[in-house]
Order: structure tokens, then sequence, then C-alpha cells
């Protein structure tokens, strides 16, 4: 059985037993890990789940059928990482290539990459974080906490990372704010966010066409949940297709 299909199915079970009240728990154990197994696309059948669980596969087919129809009140966006599989793919699509203007710049070189992590001055990380607020502040409306917490990890990893000598504080917490703008779904604009932190949106422009490329580097699955925390459509749409057994 797959490692991520346990963790599903403890958060699938939790909201059964608030969902199927005076349900066996043995069956709702056996019905979450049924789906789970699904949904994670490692399909287990209810004769396989039977042998280890001691419910029926009647029974777990039954138990199912009554969960179908409200199926989707058992997602929750702790369980998004796992059925996700830990990939981080599936959030890539959310950010916007760069602007015409400035192209992608291809600088994933790793010996000039080597030369740029060098030297990155000791303060930029508390003044990019110090940013990282005050520009979540501004725009609470749209993201809140998750916005925050999403910029402020796309912008720590760009500091740590040291990419293309980013040095500016201002610079590297707009692009961690403008993909975590477009990752939560509120596509607020590169004039705005530069506007907000004092930049020109011309620097934005080019400094995110030189991360664009390295977008892989700077996107972690954890940010899947905290998207699926503010809105769960949105961190769902990165998803393929729930997999649910058929009835």
């Amino acid at each position: 059985m797959s490692i991520f299909v346990l963790p599903v199915a403890k958060s699938m079970a939790r909201h059964l037993i608030d969902l199927l009240r005076g349900q066996s728990h043995s069956a709702i154990a056996a019905v979450s890990v049924y789906m789970a197994s699904h949904v994670v696309r490692r399909p287990n059948s209810p004769m396989e789940i039977s042998r280890v669980a001691g419910v029926s596969p009647d029974q777990i087919q039954s138990v199912y059928r009554q969960v179908y129809p409200i199926r989707m009140q058992v997602i929750d966006a702790w369980m998004l990482i796992n059925i996700a599989g830990g990939d981080v793919e599936c959030m890539l699509r959310f950010l916007p290539p760069p602007d015409g203007r400035y192209g992608i710049i291809d600088d994933d070189d790793d010996e000039r990459h080597e030369l740029q992590r060098q030297q990155v001055p000791p303060h930029l990380v508390r003044e990019v974080m110090n940013l990282c607020l005050h520009r979540s502040a501004d725009l609470v409306g749209l993201g809140g906490s998750s916005l925050y917490s999403i910029s402020r990890e796309i912008a720590a990893m760009i500091v740590l990372e040291r990419h293309h000598d980013l040095r500016s504080p201002a610079l590297v917490a707009a692009i961690g704010s403008y993909m975590a703008s477009h990752l939560l779904g509120h596509q607020t604009s590169s004039r705005r966010i530069a506007d907000s932190v004092g930049i020109d949106e011309g620097a934005l422009g080019m400094a995110y066409a030189r991360i664009y490329p390295l977008r892989h580097r700077l996107i972690k699955p954890s940010m899947l949940m905290r998207i699926g925390l503010q809105n769960l459509p949105r961190a769902l749409e990165a998803l393929p297709d729930l997999a649910w057994p058929p009835l």
C-alpha cells in the first residue's frame, strides 16, 4: 500500500465519523482506506481491504454507497499533499509566464549559479521577511495568512538559494508576493505588486523572467495545503480529477 494512502484515509475517517453517526468505526475505517487508495491512484479492491480490516466486501460497498453523494465533504486541505503524491508540478501551471517584453531567461547554468551564490548580505533575509509581512498586510483581504506564508517561503528560498544575485530585499519580496498571489488565484498585477514595495515594474518583470525557469525549486508541496486552507476549490484545480471508486 502506498505511503500516501494512510494519511488520507485517517483524515477521511475523521470526517466520516461525524457524517455517518452510528456507523461501525471498523466499517468507516475500511471504506476510508478503500476511497483513499483510489484517490491517490493506488487502488485496492473491497476484497483486498476486507482481508485486513475484518469487514466484509459487501459492507464496504454498502457504506461507500452512503458516502458517495457526500464524498467531497471528506476532502480537506490537510490531505492534498498526499493526494498529489508530494508532487509540485501540479501547482506550476498556476504561475503566469513572464511578460513578453522581458522573455524567459534560461539562466540555470550550474557553474554561473554557483558563482552567484556568494556573499549575500546578512541583513537580506530579515528585510525580505519584513517586506513580505507588510506586503501581505496590504492584501490581507485577498490572501490573508496563506498569502503571507507562501510569499515568505518563496522569498526565503530565493534568498537561501541565492538565485541570480538578487540582493534587493524589495525585489525578492515582490517576486514572492507575485508568485503567491497567482498560486492563490488572485492574479494581482505586477504593477500593483511593484508599487506596493516601491520598485519599478520593469525591474520586477525582468527579475521574474530570470526566476521563472527555476520555479520548480521555489514551490514546495506544503504550499498546496496552504492554498487549500484559503481556497479548497482552487487547490483541487491543481490536481487531476479525483479518482473515486465506481459505485
